[in-house]
């Protein structure tokens, strides 16, 4: 872990930084799931209860950052991600418009 802090801006929101030598591609395929062991929720009918007012999530490794996903939940739920490879994000996402087709992989991403 290269960093994590707790910010509070009406309930704790952690912003988190990881290091790893994974493959880019390999580790960002985890992402949903490592996000979801961090910030669990729970719903029942319309209501969901959620950990973190937010979270904020970077994975970096030798070259750089290469990930990053955030959430924020006050009244209404938002959420972005960024990719050093626009073919290979954490979660499902259209492409920009008239941008050339991405390969497809076996993982999804």
């Amino acid at each position: 872990m290269l960093e994590l802090r707790l910010l509070r801006p009406r309930q704790l929101a952690p912003l988190l930084r990881v290091e790893t030598s994974r493959d880019r591609r390999q580790f960002v395929a985890d992402v949903p799931e490592i996000i979801a062991l961090l910030n669990p929720t729970r719903s029942a009918g319309d209501d969901t209860a959620v950990t973190f007012e937010g979270l904020f999530f970077e994975a970096t490794d030798a070259r750089g950052p290469f990930v990053r996903t955030s959430s924020v939940r006050r009244g209404q739920v938002m959420g972005s991600q960024w990719s050093w490879n626009r073919c290979v994000y954490p979660y499902r996402h259209s492409q920009p418009v008239g941008a050339p087709p991405c390969p497809r992989t076996h993982g999804g991403t």
